[in-house]
């Protein structure tokens, strides 16, 4: 039977490899977005720069994961 380190690390895995393969989706997605896709404000040159294929500004993707979490 699993213990809790177990469960832990099965998790772990499993949201490591979700959140693999949503970068691996944003990247083959193209070029970053220059205007965020939720709220159309503009996406911070640093934000571009640092994620590949960035779709959404930093409020609306901090926002994106929470309510992801929330479920």
């Amino acid at each position: 039977m699993a213990d809790e380190a177990d469960n832990a690390a099965t998790q772990t895995d499993r949201a490591t490899e979700a959140a693999v393969a949503a970068a691996r989706a944003r990247v083959a997605a193209g070029p970053a977005a220059y205007e965020c896709d939720e709220c159309g404000d503009e996406i911070n040159p640093k934000r571009r720069e640092a994620v590949p294929g960035v779709r959404l500004c930093f409020e609306c993707a901090s926002d994106a994961e929470y309510r992801s979490r929330m479920r």
